[in-house]
């Protein structure tokens, strides 16, 4: 792609904001977070595009000529681009849009006879993407909240994980079975009536089947009351955990609890 439109364009402009960072990169590496860092931490979980471009160019079976290729990869990170966090923009990503036409316009290789082959990288909630590229046929995003366009394949797929105890590798090892010392645990930001709800009832309940129940607050949206590396090791120390509705179909948690063992 031109210099525009690349990862690494946007990678440059994320390490010139001044605004501040958590320990991890924008997840090009596997990286614990020490410290949730607000907007950083909260729109690196839309990062998965800086992920799977990775992975596509380290592809095995990627080729060269147009003519060889059943699926054409756009390794632009338009999620990225919209949940940037010095400048994170919702509904439509007007932030981007431009940069979005501009590269449609740009592609050599999209024609009408193979323009639904062209896999575009949306990975947040779909419709705070790009008109243009959410009306094409085929991308992955993190799940909609509104119903698919006709004629569009979206494939969907889980948040970006970074943390090195949740890579494949060391899942392989995990004593699934191993006990665990807390009954229920929930890390929610309480949003709606059901988490509210649910919440106080947890709140009250001091204990479950003779282990502890523990429950926090995720204060405006962003606040966490202890560390993410607590919360993690909460998740794959308890038995279950809780998964309520928020104001999005996808949850990040859901995918977190699953790889901890812990039941959602």
């Amino acid at each position: 792609l031109p210099e525009r439109f690349t990862l690494e364009k946007y990678l440059e402009d994320v390490a010139a904001s001044s605004q501040s960072r958590s320990n991890c990169d924008w997840n090009m590496n596997v990286c614990s977070e020490q410290i949730w860092e607000g907007e950083y931490s909260t729109m690196r979980q839309y990062g998965a595009d800086a992920i799977l471009i990775q992975k596509f160019r380290a592809y095995g079976n990627r080729v060269i000529v147009p003519a060889e290729a059943d699926i054409f990869v756009v390794p632009y990170a338009h999620s990225s681009d919209c949940r940037r966090y010095d400048r994170a923009c919702w509904g439509d990503c007007p932030c981007a849009t431009e940069t979005a036409e501009a590269l449609l316009n740009w592609l050599p290789h999209m024609t009408e006879s193979n323009k639904h082959r062209h896999l575009f990288l949306l990975t947040g909630d779909t419709k705070n993407h790009a008109a243009v590229l959410r009306s094409q046929s085929l991308y992955v995003s993190l799940g909609n909240g509104e119903p698919d366009l006709p004629g569009v394949t979206n494939i969907v797929i889980p948040p970006p994980n970074t943390e090195p105890e949740y890579q494949p590798s060391a899942l392989a090892s995990v004593d699934w079975m191993r006990p665990r010392q807390i009954s229920v645990f929930m890390n929610v930001g309480l949003v709606s009536e059901v988490r509210r709800a649910v919440f106080a009832l947890l709140d009250s309940a001091k204990s479950v089947g003779g282990l502890p129940v523990e429950v926090h607050k995720i204060e405006g949206h962003r606040d966490f009351t202890i560390g993410p590396q607590d919360v993690w090791r909460k998740y794959r120390n308890s038995y279950f955990c809780p998964i309520l509705e928020g104001d999005e179909p996808f949850q990040k948690r859901f995918f977190d609890v699953v790889l901890s063992g812990c039941i959602p």
